[in-house]
């Protein structure tokens, strides 16, 4: 199962408790925990599956260099040095996915997903919201602006360009 969500989710968050709570359930009935390796959800995801039932897979950047600590142990890490190749290893070997609210690197991964089910190019599997990640209705300014940024999930200084014009 992997686990998608917010690299800047604190362990303070109802968020963090859910992730790591599910992780330690589905851990608890064999299944294998699948995450990004990074901090926020993604360390959620591997504290609650524990030892031996948590795999991450990270990618290099300058500010997220090492796997989250619950992971470093054994060979259950694994380090991409691109985001596309990240994704399909997040996929591919997966046979669920959850997805908790994040920021863009988190809507391209679950976006990816609904895409590859949508065309026939993974294999269906089940993918549960945990909570909307952003509302489909509204425009690439206000999902800015909105849930993601007043939840720390994307920084004010994020830059995007929506609709041919640059947005903060």
């Amino acid at each position: 199962m992997t686990i998608f969500g917010s690299a800047r989710t604190g362990p303070d968050d109802p968020l963090y408790s859910q992730a790591r709570d599910l992780a330690h359930e589905l851990a608890q009935r064999g299944w294998m925990v699948i995450t990004g390796a990074g901090p926020g959800i993604m360390a959620a995801g591997a504290e609650g599956a524990g030892p031996g039932r948590a795999i991450g897979i990270s990618i290099r950047l300058p500010f997220e260099e090492t796997a989250n600590p619950d992971l470093t142990e054994g060979d259950h890490t694994v380090a991409m040095k691109y985001f596309f190749t990240r994704k399909l290893m997040l996929m591919k070997e997966s046979s669920a996915f959850v997805s908790l609210p994040g920021g863009f690197g988190t809507q391209d991964e679950t976006l990816e997903l609904c895409t590859l089910l949508q065309t026939g190019k993974a294999i269906p599997a089940p993918l549960v919201l945990l909570r909307p990640l952003f509302p489909f209705d509204q425009t690439c300014e206000n999902r800015q602006h909105g849930y993601s940024t007043t939840q720390s999930l994307i920084r004010r200084g994020d830059q995007v360009t929506c609709a041919g014009r640059r947005q903060r």
